[in-house]
Protein backbone atom coordinates (compact mmCIF):
# COMPACT_ATOMS: atom_id res chain seq x y z
CA UNK A 1 0.00 0.00 0.00
CA UNK A 2 1.23 3.48 -0.87
CA UNK A 3 1.51 6.25 1.71
CA UNK A 4 0.42 9.73 0.66
CA UNK A 5 0.14 13.15 2.27
CA UNK A 6 -2.11 16.08 1.43
CA UNK A 7 -0.74 19.34 2.83
CA UNK A 8 -3.71 21.70 2.80
CA UNK A 9 -2.33 25.20 2.34
CA UNK A 10 -5.83 26.47 1.47
CA UNK A 11 -6.97 25.79 5.03
CA UNK A 12 -10.66 26.08 4.04
CA UNK A 13 -11.11 24.21 0.76
CA UNK A 14 -12.55 21.04 2.30
CA UNK A 15 -14.57 19.99 -0.77
CA UNK A 16 -11.49 19.63 -2.98
CA UNK A 17 -9.54 18.04 -0.13
CA UNK A 18 -12.21 15.39 0.52
CA UNK A 19 -12.59 14.59 -3.17
CA UNK A 20 -8.84 14.29 -3.67
CA UNK A 21 -8.51 11.96 -0.68
CA UNK A 22 -11.36 9.72 -1.87
CA UNK A 23 -9.82 9.43 -5.36
CA UNK A 24 -6.45 8.37 -3.97
CA UNK A 25 -7.81 5.91 -1.42
CA UNK A 26 -10.23 4.19 -3.79
CA UNK A 27 -8.10 4.01 -6.92
CA UNK A 28 -4.46 3.87 -5.84
CA UNK A 29 -4.49 1.64 -2.75
CA UNK A 30 -3.09 4.66 -0.97
CA UNK A 31 -3.31 5.47 2.74
CA UNK A 32 -3.76 9.23 2.89
CA UNK A 33 -2.80 11.55 5.74
CA UNK A 34 -4.26 15.06 5.59
CA UNK A 35 -2.33 17.87 7.28
CA UNK A 36 -3.82 21.32 7.75
CA UNK A 37 -0.96 22.72 9.82
CA UNK A 38 2.75 22.84 9.05
CA UNK A 39 3.74 21.40 12.42
CA UNK A 40 1.39 18.44 11.90
CA UNK A 41 3.17 17.63 8.67
CA UNK A 42 6.54 17.97 10.32
CA UNK A 43 5.42 15.50 12.98
CA UNK A 44 4.16 13.00 10.43
CA UNK A 45 7.27 13.59 8.38
CA UNK A 46 9.39 11.75 10.96
CA UNK A 47 7.85 8.51 9.76
CA UNK A 48 9.14 6.72 6.63
CA UNK A 49 8.92 9.16 3.67
CA UNK A 50 5.67 9.00 1.70
CA UNK A 51 5.31 7.84 -1.88
CA UNK A 52 3.28 10.88 -2.89
CA UNK A 53 2.60 14.38 -1.59
CA UNK A 54 -0.11 16.78 -2.73
CA UNK A 55 0.30 20.45 -1.89
CA UNK A 56 -3.24 21.83 -1.93
CA UNK A 57 -2.56 25.53 -2.61
CA UNK A 58 -4.76 28.39 -3.81
CA UNK A 59 -1.85 30.23 -5.44
CA UNK A 60 1.53 29.24 -6.85
CA UNK A 61 3.56 32.07 -5.34
CA UNK A 62 3.76 30.71 -1.79
CA UNK A 63 7.00 30.80 0.20
CA UNK A 64 8.26 27.31 -0.60
CA UNK A 65 11.45 27.77 1.42
CA UNK A 66 9.41 28.36 4.57
CA UNK A 67 7.82 24.90 4.44
CA UNK A 68 8.97 22.77 7.39
CA UNK A 69 10.32 19.90 5.31
CA UNK A 70 12.80 19.25 2.54
CA UNK A 71 11.07 18.73 -0.79
CA UNK A 72 14.14 16.94 -2.09
CA UNK A 73 13.45 14.07 0.32
CA UNK A 74 9.94 13.47 -1.03
CA UNK A 75 9.67 10.85 -3.80
CA UNK A 76 6.83 12.46 -5.79
CA UNK A 77 5.03 15.79 -5.48
CA UNK A 78 2.00 17.27 -7.21
CA UNK A 79 0.42 20.70 -6.75
CA UNK A 80 -3.25 21.57 -6.84
CA UNK A 81 -3.52 25.28 -7.56
CA UNK A 82 -6.28 27.77 -8.26
CA UNK A 83 -7.83 27.81 -11.74
CA UNK A 84 -7.01 31.45 -12.35
CA UNK A 85 -3.31 30.81 -11.79
CA UNK A 86 -2.88 28.53 -14.81
CA UNK A 87 -0.65 30.84 -16.80
CA UNK A 88 1.32 31.98 -13.78
CA UNK A 89 1.89 28.50 -12.37
CA UNK A 90 4.06 27.15 -15.14
CA UNK A 91 6.93 29.52 -14.52
CA UNK A 92 6.72 30.02 -10.75
CA UNK A 93 6.93 26.52 -9.30
CA UNK A 94 10.24 25.28 -7.85
CA UNK A 95 12.15 22.59 -9.67
CA UNK A 96 11.02 19.86 -7.27
CA UNK A 97 7.38 19.99 -8.44
CA UNK A 98 6.74 17.05 -10.79
CA UNK A 99 3.28 17.93 -12.03
CA UNK A 100 0.37 20.35 -11.67
CA UNK A 101 -3.37 19.74 -11.50
CA UNK A 102 -5.62 22.74 -12.06
CA UNK A 103 -9.34 22.71 -11.19
CA UNK A 104 -11.86 21.93 -12.40
CA UNK A 105 -10.05 18.59 -12.49
CA UNK A 106 -11.35 15.13 -13.33
CA UNK A 107 -10.91 12.01 -11.22
CA UNK A 108 -9.14 10.23 -14.04
CA UNK A 109 -6.59 13.05 -14.33
CA UNK A 110 -5.58 12.61 -10.68
CA UNK A 111 -5.37 8.82 -11.11
CA UNK A 112 -3.30 8.91 -14.30
CA UNK A 113 -0.86 11.56 -13.12
CA UNK A 114 -0.40 9.94 -9.71
CA UNK A 115 0.25 6.51 -11.17
CA UNK A 116 2.66 7.95 -13.71
CA UNK A 117 4.69 9.58 -10.96
CA UNK A 118 4.59 6.47 -8.79
CA UNK A 119 5.74 4.40 -11.76
CA UNK A 120 8.52 6.90 -12.44
CA UNK A 121 9.81 6.53 -8.88
CA UNK A 122 9.32 2.75 -8.80
CA UNK A 123 10.61 1.37 -12.14
CA UNK A 124 8.87 -1.72 -13.46
CA UNK A 125 10.76 -4.99 -13.15
CA UNK A 126 9.82 -6.33 -16.58
CA UNK A 127 8.55 -4.91 -19.89
CA UNK A 128 5.39 -7.00 -19.43
CA UNK A 129 4.55 -5.24 -16.16
CA UNK A 130 5.20 -1.87 -17.76
CA UNK A 131 2.89 -2.67 -20.67
CA UNK A 132 0.19 -3.82 -18.27
CA UNK A 133 0.43 -0.58 -16.29
CA UNK A 134 0.24 1.57 -19.43
CA UNK A 135 -2.88 -0.28 -20.55
CA UNK A 136 -4.39 0.24 -17.11
CA UNK A 137 -3.70 3.96 -17.30
CA UNK A 138 -5.43 4.15 -20.64
CA UNK A 139 -8.13 1.81 -21.80
CA UNK A 140 -9.17 0.21 -18.52
CA UNK A 141 -10.64 3.52 -17.42
CA UNK A 142 -13.11 3.47 -20.32
CA UNK A 143 -15.98 1.17 -19.33
CA UNK A 144 -18.00 -0.92 -21.77
CA UNK A 145 -18.46 -4.31 -23.47
CA UNK A 146 -20.57 -3.30 -26.47
CA UNK A 147 -18.93 -4.69 -29.67
CA UNK A 148 -19.12 -1.37 -31.54
CA UNK A 149 -17.63 0.43 -28.55
CA UNK A 150 -14.88 -2.17 -28.18
CA UNK A 151 -14.08 -1.79 -31.88
CA UNK A 152 -13.59 1.92 -31.24
CA UNK A 153 -11.24 1.17 -28.34
CA UNK A 154 -9.00 -1.02 -30.51
CA UNK A 155 -8.09 2.07 -32.56
CA UNK A 156 -6.79 4.01 -29.58
CA UNK A 157 -3.48 2.20 -28.90
CA UNK A 158 -2.73 2.05 -32.63
CA UNK A 159 -3.23 5.78 -33.12
CA UNK A 160 -1.65 6.66 -29.78
CA UNK A 161 1.68 5.28 -30.95
CA UNK A 162 1.79 7.82 -33.79
CA UNK A 163 2.00 11.60 -33.92
CA UNK A 164 -1.07 11.89 -36.16
CA UNK A 165 -3.73 14.53 -35.52
CA UNK A 166 -6.99 12.84 -34.48
CA UNK A 167 -10.62 13.94 -34.65
CA UNK A 168 -12.91 12.34 -32.06
CA UNK A 169 -16.58 12.50 -33.05
CA UNK A 170 -19.67 11.74 -31.04
CA UNK A 171 -22.66 13.29 -29.33
CA UNK A 172 -22.40 15.48 -26.26
CA UNK A 173 -21.59 13.49 -23.14
CA UNK A 174 -20.30 10.26 -24.73
CA UNK A 175 -16.79 10.61 -23.24
CA UNK A 176 -14.73 12.15 -26.04
CA UNK A 177 -12.28 13.77 -23.63
CA UNK A 178 -11.77 10.44 -21.83
CA UNK A 179 -10.81 8.88 -25.18
CA UNK A 180 -8.43 11.78 -25.83
CA UNK A 181 -6.78 11.34 -22.43
CA UNK A 182 -6.41 7.59 -22.98
CA UNK A 183 -4.76 8.30 -26.34
CA UNK A 184 -2.31 10.68 -24.68
CA UNK A 185 -1.44 8.39 -21.77
CA UNK A 186 -0.85 5.45 -24.10
CA UNK A 187 1.44 7.53 -26.31
CA UNK A 188 5.18 8.29 -26.12
CA UNK A 189 4.12 11.74 -24.83
CA UNK A 190 2.55 10.29 -21.67
CA UNK A 191 5.16 11.94 -19.40
CA UNK A 192 4.34 15.40 -20.77
CA UNK A 193 1.28 17.60 -20.27
CA UNK A 194 -2.23 16.97 -21.52
CA UNK A 195 -3.97 20.34 -21.89
CA UNK A 196 -7.68 20.46 -22.70
CA UNK A 197 -9.31 23.60 -24.07
CA UNK A 198 -13.00 24.11 -24.83
CA UNK A 199 -13.05 26.18 -28.02
CA UNK A 200 -16.74 26.99 -27.55
CA UNK A 201 -16.07 28.71 -24.22
CA UNK A 202 -13.51 31.19 -25.58
CA UNK A 203 -14.68 34.46 -27.18
CA UNK A 204 -13.57 34.70 -30.82
CA UNK A 205 -11.42 37.74 -30.04
CA UNK A 206 -9.42 35.83 -27.41
CA UNK A 207 -8.78 32.54 -29.18
CA UNK A 208 -5.39 33.56 -30.59
CA UNK A 209 -4.25 34.88 -27.21
CA UNK A 210 -5.44 31.73 -25.42
CA UNK A 211 -3.66 29.41 -27.83
CA UNK A 212 -0.45 31.34 -28.50
CA UNK A 213 -0.09 33.74 -25.56
CA UNK A 214 1.27 37.28 -25.76
CA UNK A 215 4.24 39.47 -24.98
CA UNK A 216 4.04 42.32 -22.52
CA UNK A 217 2.80 45.44 -24.30
CA UNK A 218 1.28 43.50 -27.21
CA UNK A 219 -2.02 45.28 -26.53
CA UNK A 220 -3.42 47.77 -24.04
CA UNK A 221 -4.06 45.42 -21.10
CA UNK A 222 -1.00 43.21 -21.69
CA UNK A 223 0.91 44.20 -18.56
CA UNK A 224 2.83 40.92 -18.27
CA UNK A 225 3.98 38.13 -20.53
CA UNK A 226 1.51 35.26 -20.81
CA UNK A 227 2.22 31.84 -22.22
CA UNK A 228 -0.51 30.17 -24.25
CA UNK A 229 -1.85 26.65 -24.32
CA UNK A 230 0.68 25.63 -27.00
CA UNK A 231 3.69 26.57 -24.87
CA UNK A 232 2.08 25.07 -21.76
CA UNK A 233 1.68 21.70 -23.50
CA UNK A 234 5.12 21.66 -25.18
CA UNK A 235 6.11 18.06 -25.82
CA UNK A 236 2.65 16.84 -24.86
CA UNK A 237 -0.90 16.88 -26.20
CA UNK A 238 -3.43 19.64 -26.80
CA UNK A 239 -7.10 18.60 -26.81
CA UNK A 240 -9.34 21.01 -28.72
CA UNK A 241 -12.94 20.27 -27.76
CA UNK A 242 -15.81 21.72 -29.80
CA UNK A 243 -13.40 22.64 -32.57
CA UNK A 244 -16.33 23.61 -34.78
CA UNK A 245 -16.75 26.72 -32.60
CA UNK A 246 -13.53 28.31 -33.87
CA UNK A 247 -13.95 31.25 -36.23
CA UNK A 248 -12.69 30.89 -39.80
CA UNK A 249 -9.79 33.20 -38.94
CA UNK A 250 -8.82 31.07 -35.93
CA UNK A 251 -9.17 27.93 -38.05
CA UNK A 252 -6.67 29.40 -40.50
CA UNK A 253 -4.12 30.06 -37.74
CA UNK A 254 -4.61 26.55 -36.36
CA UNK A 255 -4.14 25.07 -39.83
CA UNK A 256 -0.84 26.92 -40.20
CA UNK A 257 0.29 25.53 -36.86
CA UNK A 258 -0.65 21.99 -37.87
CA UNK A 259 1.14 22.30 -41.21
CA UNK A 260 4.32 24.11 -40.20
CA UNK A 261 4.52 23.27 -36.48
CA UNK A 262 5.34 26.90 -35.72
CA UNK A 263 3.38 29.76 -34.14
CA UNK A 264 3.85 33.39 -33.17
CA UNK A 265 2.54 34.79 -29.87
CA UNK A 266 0.99 38.24 -29.98
CA UNK A 267 3.70 40.89 -29.93
CA UNK A 268 6.48 38.55 -31.09
CA UNK A 269 8.34 39.05 -34.37
CA UNK A 270 9.70 35.53 -34.80
CA UNK A 271 8.01 32.17 -35.18
CA UNK A 272 8.40 29.60 -32.39
CA UNK A 273 8.67 25.88 -33.05
CA UNK A 274 6.06 23.67 -31.37
CA UNK A 275 6.41 20.00 -30.50
CA UNK A 276 2.75 19.24 -29.94
CA UNK A 277 0.31 16.43 -30.69
CA UNK A 278 -3.23 17.67 -31.44
CA UNK A 279 -6.48 15.84 -30.73
CA UNK A 280 -9.74 17.56 -31.65
CA UNK A 281 -13.35 16.70 -30.90
CA UNK A 282 -16.75 17.68 -32.22
CA UNK A 283 -20.40 16.74 -31.75
CA UNK A 284 -21.54 18.12 -35.12
CA UNK A 285 -21.21 17.03 -38.75
CA UNK A 286 -18.18 18.96 -39.97
CA UNK A 287 -18.91 18.05 -43.61
CA UNK A 288 -22.22 19.89 -43.29
CA UNK A 289 -20.36 22.86 -41.77
CA UNK A 290 -18.02 22.86 -44.77
CA UNK A 291 -21.01 23.05 -47.15
CA UNK A 292 -22.37 25.97 -45.12
CA UNK A 293 -19.01 27.74 -45.35
CA UNK A 294 -18.48 27.62 -41.58
CA UNK A 295 -15.56 25.17 -41.49
CA UNK A 296 -12.43 25.11 -43.61
CA UNK A 297 -12.12 21.97 -45.74
CA UNK A 298 -8.32 22.09 -45.63
CA UNK A 299 -8.42 22.01 -41.82
CA UNK A 300 -10.96 19.17 -41.89
CA UNK A 301 -8.65 17.02 -43.99
CA UNK A 302 -5.87 17.66 -41.49
CA UNK A 303 -8.15 16.26 -38.77
CA UNK A 304 -9.66 13.41 -40.72
CA UNK A 305 -8.24 10.43 -38.82
CA UNK A 306 -11.43 9.81 -36.92
CA UNK A 307 -12.48 7.93 -33.81
CA UNK A 308 -16.27 7.82 -33.50
CA UNK A 309 -17.64 7.21 -29.99
CA UNK A 310 -21.12 5.60 -30.11
CA UNK A 311 -23.98 7.14 -28.10
CA UNK A 312 -25.23 5.42 -24.97
CA UNK A 313 -28.51 4.37 -26.61
CA UNK A 314 -26.42 2.25 -29.01
CA UNK A 315 -24.70 0.40 -26.15
CA UNK A 316 -27.39 -0.14 -23.57
CA UNK A 317 -25.83 -3.37 -22.32
CA UNK A 318 -23.07 -1.16 -20.88
CA UNK A 319 -25.53 0.75 -18.66
CA UNK A 320 -25.34 -1.76 -15.74
CA UNK A 321 -21.52 -1.54 -15.77
CA UNK A 322 -21.52 2.24 -15.98
CA UNK A 323 -24.22 2.57 -13.31
CA UNK A 324 -22.34 0.37 -10.85
CA UNK A 325 -19.14 2.32 -11.47
CA UNK A 326 -20.86 5.69 -10.99
CA UNK A 327 -22.67 4.62 -7.81
CA UNK A 328 -19.46 3.22 -6.35
CA UNK A 329 -17.74 6.53 -7.03
CA UNK A 330 -20.56 8.48 -5.34
CA UNK A 331 -20.47 6.21 -2.30
CA UNK A 332 -16.80 7.12 -1.81
CA UNK A 333 -17.15 10.84 -2.51
CA UNK A 334 -20.25 11.39 -0.36
CA UNK A 335 -19.48 8.82 2.38
CA UNK A 336 -23.06 7.59 2.52
CA UNK A 337 -22.40 3.88 2.12
CA UNK A 338 -22.78 1.74 -0.99
CA UNK A 339 -26.06 1.69 -2.90
CA UNK A 340 -27.31 -0.37 -5.80
CA UNK A 341 -30.17 -0.23 -8.27
CA UNK A 342 -33.39 -2.13 -7.78
CA UNK A 343 -34.15 -4.25 -10.89
CA UNK A 344 -37.03 -1.96 -11.86
CA UNK A 345 -34.76 1.09 -11.53
CA UNK A 346 -32.14 -0.46 -13.81
CA UNK A 347 -34.82 -1.42 -16.32
CA UNK A 348 -35.96 2.21 -16.32
CA UNK A 349 -32.41 3.33 -17.12
CA UNK A 350 -32.13 0.86 -19.99
CA UNK A 351 -35.48 1.80 -21.54
CA UNK A 352 -34.45 5.46 -21.79
CA UNK A 353 -32.55 6.75 -24.83
CA UNK A 354 -30.17 9.13 -22.99
CA UNK A 355 -29.87 12.17 -25.28
CA UNK A 356 -27.23 13.52 -22.87
CA UNK A 357 -25.41 10.17 -22.85
CA UNK A 358 -23.03 9.26 -20.00
CA UNK A 359 -22.96 12.80 -18.63
CA UNK A 360 -26.75 12.71 -18.25
CA UNK A 361 -26.57 9.22 -16.72
CA UNK A 362 -24.08 10.50 -14.12
CA UNK A 363 -26.31 13.42 -13.15
CA UNK A 364 -29.43 11.24 -12.88
CA UNK A 365 -27.64 8.68 -10.72
CA UNK A 366 -26.14 11.36 -8.47
CA UNK A 367 -29.62 12.74 -7.76
CA UNK A 368 -30.99 9.24 -7.15
CA UNK A 369 -28.06 8.39 -4.88
CA UNK A 370 -28.54 11.48 -2.72
CA UNK A 371 -32.34 11.09 -2.49
CA UNK A 372 -32.32 7.39 -1.58
CA UNK A 373 -32.17 6.54 2.14
CA UNK A 374 -32.03 2.76 1.63
CA UNK A 375 -29.37 0.56 0.01
CA UNK A 376 -31.54 -0.16 -3.05
CA UNK A 377 -32.41 2.80 -5.31
CA UNK A 378 -36.12 2.53 -6.32
CA UNK A 379 -37.39 3.45 -9.80
CA UNK A 380 -39.29 6.49 -8.50
CA UNK A 381 -35.95 8.12 -7.61
CA UNK A 382 -34.74 7.81 -11.22
CA UNK A 383 -35.79 11.18 -12.60
CA UNK A 384 -36.16 10.49 -16.34
CA UNK A 385 -39.13 10.16 -18.73
CA UNK A 386 -40.66 6.67 -18.75
CA UNK A 387 -41.95 6.74 -22.32
CA UNK A 388 -40.07 4.73 -24.91
CA UNK A 389 -38.17 7.17 -27.14
CA UNK A 390 -37.57 6.20 -30.74
CA UNK A 391 -34.90 7.81 -32.88
CA UNK A 392 -35.84 10.07 -35.75
CA UNK A 393 -36.44 7.92 -38.82
CA UNK A 394 -37.27 10.67 -41.32
CA UNK A 395 -34.44 9.58 -43.65
CA UNK A 396 -35.48 5.91 -43.71
CA UNK A 397 -38.09 4.05 -45.68
CA UNK A 398 -41.03 2.54 -43.78
CA UNK A 399 -39.49 -0.94 -44.12
CA UNK A 400 -36.09 0.22 -42.82
CA UNK A 401 -37.61 2.19 -39.96
CA UNK A 402 -39.83 -0.71 -38.92
CA UNK A 403 -36.87 -3.12 -38.96
CA UNK A 404 -34.83 -0.73 -36.80
CA UNK A 405 -37.61 -0.29 -34.23
CA UNK A 406 -38.21 -4.05 -34.02
CA UNK A 407 -34.49 -4.75 -33.59
CA UNK A 408 -34.18 -2.16 -30.81
CA UNK A 409 -37.33 -3.40 -29.06
CA UNK A 410 -36.13 -7.01 -29.22
CA UNK A 411 -32.77 -6.09 -27.75
CA UNK A 412 -34.26 -4.00 -24.95
CA UNK A 413 -36.78 -6.76 -24.20
CA UNK A 414 -34.02 -9.37 -23.82
CA UNK A 415 -31.95 -7.06 -21.62
CA UNK A 416 -34.93 -6.38 -19.35
CA UNK A 417 -35.58 -10.10 -18.93
CA UNK A 418 -31.93 -10.75 -18.10
CA UNK A 419 -31.99 -7.97 -15.52
CA UNK A 420 -35.12 -9.37 -13.90
CA UNK A 421 -33.68 -12.90 -13.78
CA UNK A 422 -30.11 -11.80 -12.93
CA UNK A 423 -28.61 -13.36 -16.03
CA UNK A 424 -30.37 -16.73 -15.75
CA UNK A 425 -30.98 -17.65 -19.40
CA UNK A 426 -33.34 -20.57 -18.62
CA UNK A 427 -35.67 -18.44 -16.49
CA UNK A 428 -35.59 -15.55 -18.99
CA UNK A 429 -36.34 -17.90 -21.90
CA UNK A 430 -39.26 -19.43 -19.98
CA UNK A 431 -40.82 -16.02 -19.32
CA UNK A 432 -40.36 -15.11 -23.00
CA UNK A 433 -41.99 -18.45 -23.93
CA UNK A 434 -38.99 -19.30 -26.07
CA UNK A 435 -36.85 -22.41 -26.26
CA UNK A 436 -33.65 -21.89 -24.27
CA UNK A 437 -31.51 -22.59 -27.35
CA UNK A 438 -33.45 -20.11 -29.48
CA UNK A 439 -33.28 -17.50 -26.72
CA UNK A 440 -29.52 -18.03 -26.53
CA UNK A 441 -29.26 -17.39 -30.28
CA UNK A 442 -31.15 -14.12 -29.82
CA UNK A 443 -28.70 -13.09 -27.09
CA UNK A 444 -25.75 -13.79 -29.38
CA UNK A 445 -27.45 -12.01 -32.28
CA UNK A 446 -27.56 -8.79 -30.26
CA UNK A 447 -24.04 -9.32 -28.83
CA UNK A 448 -25.30 -9.22 -25.23
CA UNK A 449 -22.88 -10.33 -22.52
CA UNK A 450 -25.00 -12.28 -20.00
CA UNK A 451 -22.26 -11.98 -17.35
CA UNK A 452 -23.12 -8.31 -17.07
CA UNK A 453 -26.44 -9.18 -15.43
CA UNK A 454 -25.24 -11.80 -12.96
CA UNK A 455 -24.32 -9.19 -10.35
CA UNK A 456 -26.55 -9.86 -7.34
CA UNK A 457 -26.41 -6.20 -6.37
CA UNK A 458 -28.42 -5.12 -9.38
Amino acid sequence: MYQGYILNLNRSDNSILHRLRSILQSNLNCRVTVCNEDDAFAKNGRKPPPNLIFLLADKPDINWKALPFDLNSVPTIMVLSAENSRNKTSGDLPYQIDDVIIPPFKDIEVIWKSRRLLKKRSPDKTPAIKESLVQELGLNNIIGKNPTFLKTLTKIPLLADSNATILITGETGVGKELVARATHYLSPRQNKSFVAINCGAIPATLVENELFGHKRGAFTDARTNQIGVIAEAEGGTVFLDEIESLSLEAQGKLLRLLQERTYKPLGYTKQIKADIRFIAATNVDLKARIKDGRFRPDLFYRLNIAIDVPPLRKRKEDIPLLANHILEKHSIEHTKGSKNLAPAALAKLINYDWPGNIRELENVLLEAFLLTQTTAIPPENINIPTAYNNECFTNLSLKEAKKKVVTQFERDYIINLLIHHQGNISHAAKEAQKDRSDFGKMIRKHHIDVRTFKNKDL
